[in-house]
């Protein structure tokens, strides 16, 4: 019999897997055509069994690039520091899925080492590209991605990179955030605003200051984030 496995609502996979269901995929993933490779990749990953971890590795250079995708996504299941230098060699394939798949188990697997890697996404041609990058790098949570983000900000208008810097809580992106609550899209000011409102005290006196501003756009956005701060 196949492996079970269940989850409550928000929790992670509860895998209950024996050693004979585990055998099956791995041999389904060696000798099957590409649709049933694919399928054991996802089996595979929902397992939750690290034994699985390599075998999902190797999946990574497959000679089809659905079963090559599938494994970059399916990692992120398997939080593991194996996967992290494959995975960053996969950011460099040209397959939009396999780097999008990859750059987003990077980021929740959260392993310092990704964040120069996905940092350099962040200039990418791709916006879905760029934008996940950002949501990523706010997941990791390393400080050397504030600088970078604020610069993606301000040249490439990504707006991932306002809810990211929110997320990082940097006093260094205030200037740039409140430079964007001027702008006339009201879901950037929103956005913009209420990663103000996450950066908490730092960011009163800058707030306030803009009050006088004599543009609206900035006097209305810098209210807004201001009724959200406990002062």
């Amino acid at each position: 019999m196949m492996g079970w496995w269940y989850r409550e609502l928000g929790e992670p996979w509860t895998p209950i897997v024996d050693d004979s269901a585990l055998h099956e995929l791995l041999v389904r993933l060696r000798e099957g055509d590409s649709d049933v490779r694919c399928r054991a990749v996802e089996e595979l990953g929902q397992l939750g069994d690290v034994r699985v971890v390599e075998p999902l590795i190797d999946a990574l250079k497959d000679t089809d690039m659905g079963v090559r995708c599938h494994a970059a996504f399916q990692l992120r299941y398997l939080p593991d520091a194996r996967a992290v230098e494959p995975l960053i060699a996969a950011l460099n394939e040209t397959d939009y899925w396999l780097r999008i798949n990859s750059a987003g188990s990077l980021g929740e697997i959260g392993d310092a080492r990704a964040v120069y890697p996905l940092i350099s996404l962040l200039d990418d041609n791709l916006w879905s590209l760029s934008a996940l990058a950002a949501r990523m790098l706010a997941k990791i949570g390393d400080a050397r991605a504030v600088e970078p983000l604020i610069k993606a900000l301000k040249e490439k208008r990504n707006d991932s990179a306002v809810t990211a810097l929110g997320e990082l809580g940097d006093a260094r992106a205030i200037p740039a955030l409140l430079e964007m609550l001027g702008e006339r899209d009201w879901d950037t000011v929103k956005e913009s605003a209420e990663a103000l409102i996450k950066m908490g005290t730092p960011a009163i006196e800058p707030l306030v200051g803009t009050l006088n501003s004599g543009n609206l756009d900035i006097r209305i956005g810098s209210a807004f984030a201001l009724g959200g701060l406990e002062i």
